[in-house]
């Protein structure tokens, strides 16, 4: 168990005309003790091996069809689907205690839907369905702060049985295919802003109609596998470039497969139970509606393993029970799928696999790879150094710093649309050297120094709505500067930092109970380190200690994974540091403690650094951001300090461009109505009772 620890810290008191001294000696003593640590084996990319099922607690509302699942990383949410009729239970698992929670129900009892968590709103959304007679265009959000629902924009069309996934890039839902309003497969491709609360419907569409496909997102890609075909199943298998906005055919599913559960870790694909209708297209027109929304005539207990590196399928542990018509979602590296039918009736069974990674090489082959740019923009009002920056809403918000030798209190929005920048509200004190994070609806302000330079752990509090600051917000408790901070499902992490000496803490901040509590130590104490959150992780690494070291915290399991992500090119520290397209960039800082102006990129879904194109300007004590109102947005690199050591007020923006046009996606060879049983490894369990039912379905450093 984490015992907190409480120090008392003293003022920082030095004279900023000493700091270049400071910082050289620093260098050279970080750089030397660097060299003494253990290094990290070369990058590699995850395989996971699937340990066997296992039955866990059962479903709370009973016997269920289609549920709604999704995760935030530590826990599952399943709400809506198939229980005796249209359902608005709504429920949270605990995958470390095993159990059930009842949540606010859904405003409308639904079935046939599909959901996902979005970080950026902390929400999760439930999009379409059927109630008993009528497709819906529905879009219901729960807030897991405050256990409520609303609803969000309708949909721009009705569907049932879409694909639904986030994407961290963009922060954007994507909501493709379906069945439409007249019940036949759809093509088209949502694109749902949850902070913005709008459509945009410009997607390219899959090159055919798919209902009822397992969909999961690795990296910039989105994955659609098997849907309801001519009512026999289907194996097609397609590939959405989000970047590049284009549909690739991918290796086909081993079995005609509907409706299974389906989720990513890692590189990998989990596709997991499902059946397959098997009705034939010469079937009449009602025959085959009705399939779509009832019972398969077979179900399945396999599970299938698509490695998005090498483009393959292998096949994994069989589930306990069959489970069509089911749903399922990743918790960490586990997998959850949750009822479904069983090949004679609907089921309350629920159960669990765990991905253990191991390390195969990196493949040689690289993916297309967006084409990026650097322009100078309207510059920053002021020249800065040691600021904090952070995004909300399109528009980027840039707080404090340090101005001639001292902190300062002013503050200021950048709107990408009109290039221009505004004052804001002034921060409630001076503030240099901390950082900023946003939930999507507020901006936190973490720690930092004061005017003279004491340390401080405040925990403030803006709203870009009313443009005001809440100083009542707790304090963490160990002061620090030049820490790092990410937002991860609900809750705000201040990682490592400067007090006396370096710092290895990790206090996460819980907005729904707003308390603080101790997490896992960082590896060691560390500061000018830079982090992000991407997915269900957080990663960091950088920094004056061991700067080329980099680690993935898992917030459900409480740890932090030297394996899972590869190290930095060379050592780095004060970059600007933020999410975009998929990906972590880091822009200028200090490289082998030098001040530069390169930028790299981390892929998730090959584990691999990239070069970009680098910075106009050289800069550290920096802040970026990745804001902007079109896709794919841009990641401005703010202000920072130049290599004379003073401050700047440049304001560098970078967007990529989607790579070369890809080879055609060729036009998909209708699958042909399969006659084999599916292999042992996809066990199929026979319907027994045929009989029809209707279903409605960064901080800088010293």
């Amino acid at each position: 168990m984490l015992i907190p620890l409480v120090f008392a810290i003293c003022a920082i008191p030095f004279a900023l005309a000493q700091q270049g001294r400071f910082k050289q000696k620093a260098r050279q003593f970080q750089k030397a003790a660097d060299q003494s640590l253990p290094l990290r084996s070369p990058a590699s990319v995850l395989t996971p091996d699937l340990s066997a099922w296992t039955i866990v607690a059962p479903y709370p509302a009973g016997a269920v069809e289609a549920p709604c699942v999704g995760s935030d990383g530590a826990f599952a949410y399943s709400a809506a689907g198939y229980v005796g009729g249209p359902s608005s239970a709504t429920y949270k698992y605990n995958p470390v205690a095993n159990t059930w929670t009842p949540l606010a129900p859904v405003p409308a009892a639904l079935s046939a839907t599909r959901g996902v968590y979005a970080p950026n709103t902390n929400s999760f959304y439930i999009f379409g369905g059927r109630d008993r007679i009528n497709v819906l265009n529905t879009t219901y959000i729960y807030n897991i702060g405050t256990n409520t629902w609303s609803a969000g924009a309708p949909m721009p069309a009705g569907h049932y049985f879409p694909g639904v996934v986030y994407y961290p890039g963009d922060g954007k839902i994507y909501i493709i295919g379906g069945f439409n309003t007249s019940l036949a497969e759809d093509t088209e491709t949502y694109e749902y802003d949850p902070v913005a609360n709008t459509w945009n419907t410009s997607r390219a569409p899959i090159p055919v109609g798919m209902g009822g496909a397992g969909a999961s997102i690795v990296g910039q890609y989105i994955y659609l596998a098997g849907h309801y075909g001519t009512g026999t199943g289907s194996t097609d298998h397609y590939r959405y470039d989000i970047v590049g906005n284009t549909w690739a055919s991918m290796a086909a599913v081993p079995v005609p497969i509907y409706v299974p559960g389906a989720a990513a870790i890692g590189a990998q694909i989990y596709i997991f139970g499902g059946g397959n209708p098997l009705i034939g297209p010469s079937a009449r027109m009602q025959a085959r509606i009705g399939a779509s929304i009832r019972v398969p005539a077979t179900s399945y207990t396999s599970t299938y393993i698509y490695n998005t590196v090498t483009n393959t399928w292998t096949t994994g542990s069989n589930t306990n029970v069959a489970h069509s018509f089911t749903a399922g979602t990743a918790i960490g590296n586990g997998l959850l799928v949750v009822g479904g039918y069983n090949g004679s009736s609907d089921t309350n069974v629920v159960e669990m696999a765990t991905s253990t990674p191991t390390a195969t090489p990196t493949p040689t082959a690289t993916p297309c790879a967006s084409v990026g740019s650097w322009t100078e923009k309207a510059p920053y009002p002021i020249a800065v150094s040691g600021h904090s920056v952070v995004s909300q809403g399109g528009n980027v918000y840039s707080f404090g710093g340090i101005v001639n030798n001292m902190a300062i209190v002013n503050a200021y929005k950048y709107s990408p649309v009109t290039n221009t920048w505004m004052p804001i509200a002034p921060l409630p004190a001076a503030r240099g050297w901390f950082t900023a994070t946003s939930d999507g609806t507020y901006i936190y302000l973490l720690g930092g120094v004061d005017q003279i330079f004491n340390t401080t752990a405040t925990l403030w509090r803006y709203d870009p709505v009313s443009n005001t600051y809440d100083t009542s917000l707790p304090s963490y408790t160990i002061p620090t500067y030049f820490h790092a901070s990410a937002y991860q499902n609900g809750k705000i992490y201040r990682i490592a930092g400067a007090a006396i000496g370096s710092d290895f803490h990790v206090e996460v901040y819980d907005i729904a109970t707003n308390s603080w509590s101790m997490a896992a130590n960082y590896p060691f104490a560390n500061h000018n380190l830079m982090a992000v959150a991407l997915g269900s992780y957080i990663y960091a690494g950088g920094g004056n200690a061991s700067p080329d070291k980099t680690y993935r915290y898992d917030p459900s399991t409480d740890t932090w994974d030297d394996a899972a992500i590869a190290d930095l090119p060379e050592g780095r520290s004060s970059a600007a540091s933020g999410a975009y397209n998929g990906r972590w960039l880091l822009a200028g800082g200090d490289v082998n403690f030098v001040i530069s102006n390169s930028v790299i990129a981390w892929d998730p879904s090959t584990n691999t650094w990239t070069n970009l194109p680098n910075m106009i300007q050289a800069r550290d004590l920096l802040a970026g951001a990745t804001a902007g109102v079109s896709e794919p947005g841009a990641f401005y690199a703010v202000a920072g300090s130049s290599a004379s050591g003073t401050g700047t007020n440049d304001n560098q923006q970078y967007i990529e461009t989607p790579c070369g046009t890809p080879t055609p996606t060729p036009t998909p060879t209708p699958t042909a109505t399969s006659t084999a049983t599916p292999t042992a490894t996809a066990t199929a369990t026979p319907r027994i009772i045929p009989t029809p039912r209707p279903r409605p379905t960064p901080a800088p450093r010293p």
